[in-house]
């Protein structure tokens, strides 16, 4: 009787159940496992869900060739009340991303209005810690100390803090030394965390590599040709000798084809200039068609690609 009512009963929302799963691997730096769980998607993701595999991608030195091969989307929660992003990644993305202020003060937003949790503990104390507040980051550490569970998790990153060179090779604290390029500034989401952190990198720069391509990759989000081509020519810059990835140049072409001539020149992938020619002729096939339903009939063949993004997804809603 029990099970037939857990099964009648459970919460299905695939969205829900793979936000968790992904959480918790981020949580634990298991970026392969976030990849995986992001495979198994079936229905149109939450922005969460491509948050969290975007994350995994650029730590893996793979969302410049792989980011557009899962699907994409922007469904809303299966909740009777409104839930926005940052309530449920909004702490762990700013954090992630090098943006310490910013989940600072989300955290305390998230308390104040909703309790005290010791997810806000945790990454205020993470905060302070790459910020260089010691004594900011011990007062929560202090009090996680008097947790049940948490305890171990404190004295842990008490250690990692004493040791510069630990917190630079350490799998979770190493990246975001290499994001910590932003303005010494707070702003205001309002509720967009995704909106927000991706218009912010795509007016940055940086002469680190890391944090230099998570600018360009914000352009591929904005889809702002301006701001593509000045961080596309200082990507080029730091990486003279290696092979650009495949979706850089997939944007290239795009938007040289669409206003800038003078970049069809660029040596291009041949495979990068026939799935553009194919994708703009389907384009042409069915112009005045619903776009939801050109969308279902090119994914298949293009959906991996950044032509189908800039031109089929533009008009999602990202919450």
């Amino acid at each position: 009787m029990l099970t037939a009512g857990v099964v009648v009963f459970w919460f299905r929302d695939e969205n829900f159940h793979r936000e968790l799963a992904m959480q918790h691997y981020v949580e634990q730096v298991k970026w392969g496992d976030v990849l995986e769980e992001a495979a198994k998607q079936e229905c149109s993701p939450t922005r969460p869900v491509v948050m969290m595999r975007n994350l995994a991608l650029a730590r893996l030195g793979r969302q410049g060739d792989e980011m557009y091969h899962y699907r994409g989307g922007s469904r809303r929660p299966e909740s009777p009340f409104p839930i926005q992003a940052s309530q449920i990644v909004g702490s762990m993305i700013y954090y992630n991303y090098g943006m310490m202020n910013d989940c600072h003060h989300l955290c305390i937003e998230g308390g104040v209005e909703y309790g005290w949790r010791t997810e806000h503990l945790k990454y205020m104390a993470r905060s302070a810690m790459m910020s260089g507040e010691v004594k900011v980051m011990h007062k929560f550490t202090g009090l996680l100390k008097h947790t049940l569970y948490y305890d171990r998790w404190a004295e842990l990153m008490e250690d990692v803090q004493r040791n510069p060179k630990r917190m630079a090779e350490a799998a979770e604290t190493g990246p975001i030394l290499h994001m910590l390029h932003y303005p010494d500034m707070v702003g205001a989401d309002n509720g967009y965390t995704e909106k927000y952190l991706m218009q912010l990198l795509a007016k940055l720069d940086s002469d680190d590599p890391y944090f230099q391509e998570q600018c360009l990759l914000a352009t591929l989000w904005t889809k702002n040709p301006d701001q593509f081509w000045a961080r596309f020519i200082k990507y080029a810059e730091l990486h003279p000798h290696e092979k650009i990835p495949r979706h850089y140049q997939e944007a290239a072409y795009l938007f040289a084809n669409l206003n800038r001539p003078d970049a069809l020149k660029l040596p291009y992938h041949p495979d990068v200039k026939e799935s553009y020619r194919r994708f703009m002729e389907q384009m042409k096939l069915f112009e005045g068609r619903d776009v939801e339903e050109v969308r279902e009939i090119l994914y298949p063949a293009f959906g991996d690609t950044f032509y189908f993004d800039y031109y089929l997804l533009s008009n999602l809603t990202y919450l």
